[in-house]
């Protein structure tokens, strides 16, 4: 996979759990790709304006990052792109411990002449697919492999949901801001993290993982980024975690999802949801019709036991 990228890296080090790959600039070839604005700043009159030339270095470092990603995800190899051209993130450097595994680190390939300009990188990286498209595909993949289960009459409606409803749509119901990079800001979030969550698109869909504590908790999922299609949010974000909620739901609208965006998209309590979607038959109910008829095969069986007619 390191043989195949159009940019061969400067340095490799293994960091006893993985690799890490350190690329040489040219000098005056720095990357400014700016600085992420949260939703709250942004309120606030904080400019959320990026120079043309940090536009271009953000495109650059997009492009890289969705080459490794792409490449990654066609090998079966997992590359982690959160990490992937954050400069914030504090990289192993060789000769140190990694406490982790008790290994020291070291340089496994040194190119000290590899350096690389702008033109270089706009050159060689593939150009960043379209990410409307890339959503389209994947949903279109996902729907051609369960299309045994859509046609069914026993399908799940969550399945359905899963795979015809982009997750992106319900994010936009519920509030949520669109950034670039597939960066996503919600009004239930917090103030100090410049991404809430991020969108990611593949041939098994949108899901979506949740980085803000706040908006964490406010979804019920525990302070874990936990990735979310658009049953998962439908079940989570909406529902509150009622689940039997979410398939009354959604096999209410299984013939026209854009009526459940747009109920969403009104942000009613779980309270009145439940009121709109009503159990039909409660457990009670199917509980109490059980119990009489177990008691009625009883007394049955007694009487025949007993010689009664």
């Amino acid at each position: 996979m390191i043989r195949a990228c159009p940019l061969p890296p400067t340095l490799i080090v293994w960091t006893g759990g993985g690799f890490h790959l350190w690329w040489g600039l040219l000098p005056g070839n720095l990357l400014d790709k700016g600085f992420a604005v949260s939703r709250a700043e942004r309120q606030a009159g904080v400019s959320t304006l990026l120079t043309e030339a940090q536009e271009a270095d953000s495109d650059l470092i997009e492009r890289h990052k969705a080459w490794w990603v792409g490449e990654g995800y066609r090998r079966g190899v997992r590359v982690d792109g959160m990490v992937i051209g954050d400069a914030t993130r504090v990289l192993r450097m060789a000769g140190a411990v990694n406490g982790k595994y008790g290994s020291t680190c070291r340089i496994v390939r040194l190119r000290p002449d590899t350096r690389w300009s702008r033109a270089d990188l706009d050159a060689l990286l593939p150009p960043l697919p379209d990410k409307i498209v890339v959503a389209r595909h994947a949903r279109e993949n996902r729907v051609a492999k369960i299309r045994v289960a859509l046609t069914s009459d026993g399908a799940r409606p969550g399945d359905r949901l899963a795979a015809q409803v982009a997750t992106g749509d319900l994010l936009e119901a519920l509030g949520m801001d669109e950034g670039s990079a597939n960066a996503w800001w919600s009004p239930d979030g917090g103030t100090h993290h410049d991404v809430h969550a991020r969108l990611y698109a593949d041939d098994g869909g949108e899901t979506v993982t949740v980085f803000d504590r706040t908006l964490q908790g406010a979804w019920g999922l525990e302070d874990c980024a936990h990735a979310l299609d658009a049953w998962g949010v439908l079940g989570q974000a909406v529902c509150g975690g009622d689940w039997a909620l979410a398939g009354r739901m959604a096999h209410k609208h299984v013939r026209k999802w854009a009526t459940l965006i747009k109920v969403v998209a009104e942000r009613p309590e779980v309270g009145e949801l439940r009121e709109r979607y009503p159990q039909t038959r409660s457990r009670a109910t199917r509980a109490t019709r059980t119990t009489v008829s177990r008691e009625r095969l009883v007394e049955i069986m007694a009487a025949r036991q007993g010689g009664v007619a």
